[in-house]
This record gives C-alpha cells, structure tokens and sequence, in this order.
C-alpha cells in the first residue's frame, strides 16, 4: 500500500521515503530511528512556504527486485497514483535537516531540474565514474566537475518520461548494476542517475552547497556545537565514520532538530507584534532564569561560552524585538537565586496592573495568536459598554483534558477525542504537541469575525492569558505562599475574591499554541534526556519543589496548616546529592 497525503491542491511538493524494509546493514530498522525529525523538520518547511510534504512508507516492490534507492524514481507516478497536484517535487532524503529559514529553493529553478554541488569524496566518485563508464555506459563520460549528490533533486512535470527512463534502465541493466555495486562498493543509484543525466542532455541548474550539505564530517563542521547550522540550510548526515548502527547519525539529527526552542519563541513575538501600529502602548517583559537551585546547566550542550554564550541567545532575541520598535524590559535570574516563573508572574502581575490596562502571560512554549491586540480591543469595547472592568480572557486551544475544559476547546477541535496518554505530543489535535506559526496563522485566518463565550468558573491555562488589569488591582493573583502551579493559586484567588462575579471569557475561534511537550524544551539540563518535560521524569529536586507547592495548594484550599517557604525547600535540598 501506498501512504500519503489526501487529495490536495498544493503546487509544489516535498517527496520522501521511510520505508522499514526490517534488513540488517544499511537496510536496518535503526536506522529509521532519526527520521522521525528529518519528516518533522520538513512538515514544518513546507507548512511555511505553502508546500506539501508526501511521505512514502511502503515498498513498491520487493527490495530484492528492486532496491528501494531505485523505486523513488517512481515518483511521478505514485503522486498520480495519490491523485495529489504538482507543479514541481523535490526529492529529497530521509536523513536531512532542513532550517526552518531555508529559503524556498522552488523559487530558484527556472523550470530546470535542479540538483546540489557534489562536496564529498571525490577519490569514491571519480573511481565510480571510471567503473560505470567501463562497465555499463560503454565507454561515456560525464563531466565529473557537475557530478551531484541524488539526496537532493528537484523536478517539474517535464522530467517524468526521464524518470520513467530511470526505471528502465534500471531492469536493463539490473544484473550488472547489483554486481558493479557488490564489486567495487561505488553506490547504488547516485553514480548512475549521474550518468543519465548527461546522457540525456538534461538540462540541470547546481544549487550551492548549502542546499544539500553532504559528508559534512569530512570538513570538520559535524560537531557537537552545530556549527554546520550556521554554514548552510539542509544538513545531510551521510558518510560518518565509525558509525556503529547509525547511532551518531540518530544522535546528530535529534539534537539538530531540538536546536533552540527560543528562536520559536522569538518568531512568535514577531508574529505578534510585528502589525502593530500604536507600539508605544506595548511592553515587553521577558525573564531569563539561570536558576541552578533544582536543575543543573550542561555546559557541554551550550555550543559557545557556556553561561555567556547562553546569555548571547537571550539578549539576540531580545534585540530582535526591540528593532521592530518596542521598549523590552528583561531580568536575568542568577545561579544561586530561589526565583522561578511563579515568582516572575506574580510580580508582573503587581509590577503591570497600574501602568497598563492589561497584563498577557507568554510561556517560551507557546504562541500567542496574531490577531490577539484585535480580539483584546473588541472585548474591550463590549466590556466597558456592560461595565465589566475585572475579567481574565483565554484564546481557544486544540482538545485538551477531561470535558471540563471543553469551553476553551477551538471550534475546530471541538470533535476531536482527547486521548490521555505519553505520545499525545505526537497528535496534532491534541493541545500539548507542537504547532507551526503558519499552521496557526492560517486556522486563524478563517475566523471572519470573533467568536466570544464566557465561563463563570475560572479554568485558566498559563499561556497567553490575559488579565484585566482591574482584576489584579483588586487582589487576584498569585498568592506568596506558592512556590509552583502559579494557573491553580490564580484560579483560587480569582474564585475567592469575586465570587459569582468571576467571569472568564474565551475567544472561540482564535487559537493560540501551547506545546507542553515540544521536543526542544529542555535541552540543557544537566543528567536528564527528558526533552518532552515529563514532570515525572524531572529530577528529584524538583520532585521536592513540586510536593511542597502542592501542600500549600492543599493548605490554601482547605486550612490553617502553615506554608512552606523557600528556606524550607533550601533545607530540603541540601540533604540531596
């Protein structure tokens, strides 16, 4: 069976295997382990640039009839197949990166088929070329200086009868292929295809080395620090030495694609912001925590300077919104500090509610949605016309939890079953997995005009919430005595202090993103590979932290048993090794 996508009216699309052929060597299943993040990285590409990623996943012949490098040229006629619309396809392999920045190289090709400056081996291509001109091509050269790499090549509709030659080829000529390749170890399909595409005289544009860089080990740039993500825009992980069942291949491609959730973050504030008029009326306030009191730094994962090179990251982002015009206040918290983000929020809040008329919560995590100074001004006209000054507003969220919290549910997700287990950051429908800014931005899109509800019972999800600043002038907020669950202690001051008058409204049909789960949350945490932030997998510190807030929480609720502090939580912590 063949897999991929519905139906579609995409033009342009991205094509590439996984296919789990259960074999041993290059054909073993490990291998597969990493592209997970090579598909992810190019969902998230394509969603950004309006293309459509079409994953193969079955054999379209046996592998022992036809090698499945072979079967991708094919490729026309499974997008047929799929009844899925083209104008161009890039065929591109399973063991790539691409930067979410890379520019849109369909933009670049002037109707030719388009290929990548082979950089690798050239003592493996030259002796290649030698073996096939001897023994398949009788004799014809190419010229080796245009030789490229087939992990990269991008056609249009005018290359399917060459791709249909390809495959005929291929059974002509199938015997002596499989004895070449046994022989002399020169590859399966690069040198060949090669061949035929000079032969062909078809008409090849060479992309730069960025757009397809190969055997990067061999220029010294496959390093632990990334440097190769500052080099070019689609990272190829082939021809690593010593790479016992690809597990530094997995190792690469994992911690390429966890590279910095913040430069998210920062992209979702420009989203934000950037369509702005009356700038001077918004204040950025962004807090870094360097905090080591429960979790520990890994200086080996901080790819320069260790806190410095940290603190470069910080204060990059931080200079990207100042250049859009806004004044960006920011607070860096030391190593030996007791301050984490319930602290943070509740002093916003104190610090906010006199000198705005509104306080919006952001998590590094999430998005707020572009349109959310429109929804904001909207509620705010209607709210002053019903004299209601002390509120909180939440955007909508995809399915999230028990039914309860199905009045913050967007009306798109309203259907979707929530399912409670550890992989719901694998769900798109599901509110804890990532979400791409133009994913949201185009859901949103749709909403021609607000959709508003309210709710009389406080169910308040931290991220891109956004309180009345009267709300808090009238003593809702996060009470000192928690040390953590900053959302819980907001909803049971909000509850106590308004009573019936508590009122929450949420924007039905706009939502915003709050990846609980996203891969690249916690990456420089010392001892710990928990990039999904599975409270139960944090350290035992935290462990601490967290059982001392829920006693206050419990204590908040229902007595006068005394509050834990942070000198008790200091005490605590330095019985722990």
């Amino acid at each position: 069976m063949i897999s991929g996508k519905e139906k579609n009216n995409m033009k342009n699309v991205v094509f590439m295997l996984d296919v789990d052929i259960k074999g041993d060597g290059r054909y073993a299943s490990s291998r597969r382990e990493s592209y997970k993040y090579s598909i992810d990285s190019w969902k998230k590409w394509c969603d950004k640039n309006n293309c459509e990623l079409f994953v193969l996943n079955d054999l379209i012949l046996d592998n022992d009839k036809m090698g499945i490098c072979w079967q991708r040229y094919y490729l026309f006629d499974i997008l047929d197949a799929n009844e899925v619309e083209y104008d161009q396809v890039l065929m591109v392999d399973a063991d790539t990166i691409v930067h979410p920045d890379c520019p849109n190289f369909f933009e670049m090709t002037e109707n030719k088929m388009c290929v990548v400056e082979f950089d690798g081996s050239w003592d493996w291509v030259l002796r290649g070329l030698e073996n096939y001109s001897k023994y398949i091509f009788d004799g014809f050269m190419m010229p080796w200086e245009k030789y490229f790499d087939c992990g990269f090549v991008l056609v249009n509709k005018n290359h399917k009868q060459f791709f249909q030659d390809i495959v005929s080829f291929y059974f002509t000529h199938q015997d002596n292929l499989i004895k070449l390749q046994e022989t002399f170890f020169n590859g399966t399909d690069q040198t060949p295809v090669n061949m035929l595409t000079h032969l062909h005289k078809i008409d090849l544009k060479l992309l730069p080395y960025e757009f397809n860089m190969n055997d990067m080990n061999r220029k010294e740039i496959l390093t632990e620090d990334l440097l190769f993500t500052k080099v070019g825009w689609i990272y190829q992980y082939n021809a690593i030495p010593n790479n016992k069942e690809n597990k530094i291949t997995n190792h690469l491609m994992k911690k390429t694609y966890e590279h910095e959730m913040y430069k998210d973050f920062i992209d979702g504030l420009v989203n934000l912001l950037e369509t702005v008029e009356n700038k001077e009326n918004v204040t950025i306030d962004l807090c870094f925590n360097l905090s080591e009191q429960i979790e520990k730094i890994d200086d080996s994962k901080i790819t320069i300077d260790g806190y410095n090179g940290l603190l470069e990251k910080f204060n990059t982002g931080v200079e990207k919104i100042k250049n859009l015009g806004y004044t960006v206040k920011t607070r860096v918290v030391e190593e030996n500090e007791f301050y984490f983000h319930t602290d943070y929020r509740r002093d916003l809040n104190y610090n906010y509610c006199k000198k705005v008329d509104y306080v919006m919560w952001g998590e590094t995590d999430s998005f707020f949605p572009k349109e959310a100074f429109q929804v904001i001004e909207t509620l705010s006209e209607y709210t002053k016309g019903q004299n209601l000054h002390r509120y909180l507003l939440s955007f909508s969220d995809r399915k999230m939890w028990d039914a309860s919290w199905d009045p913050l549910v967007h009306v798109d997700y309203q259907d979707v079953v929530f399912v409670d287990d550890d992989e719901g950051y694998l769900n798109p429908n599901q509110a804890k997995s990532p979400m791409s800014i133009e994913k949201m931005n185009g859901i949103n899109a749709k909403a021609d005009e607000f959709d508003f509800t309210y709710i009389t019972k406080p169910k308040i999800s931290g991220a891109c919430l956004v309180l009345s600043s009267d709300l808090i002038k009238c003593g809702v907020n996060v009470p000192p005595c928690l040390l953590y669950n900053d959302d819980e202690g907001l909803s049971i001051m909000s509850e106590r202090i308004l009573g019936n008058t508590f009122v929450q409204f949420v924007c039905r049909n706009v939502l915003h993103v709050h990846a609980r789960r996203h891969p690249q949350k916690r990456m420089y945490v010392r001892g710990e590979d928990n990039p999904h932030s599975f409270i139960s997998q944090k350290n035992e510190r935290f462990q601490k932290l967290l059982e001392l807030s829920k006693h206050n929480i419990n204590s908040l609720h229902t007595g006068q048993n005394k509050f834990y502090e942070y000198n008790d939580l200091k005490n605590i912590l330095e019985t722990i090794k």
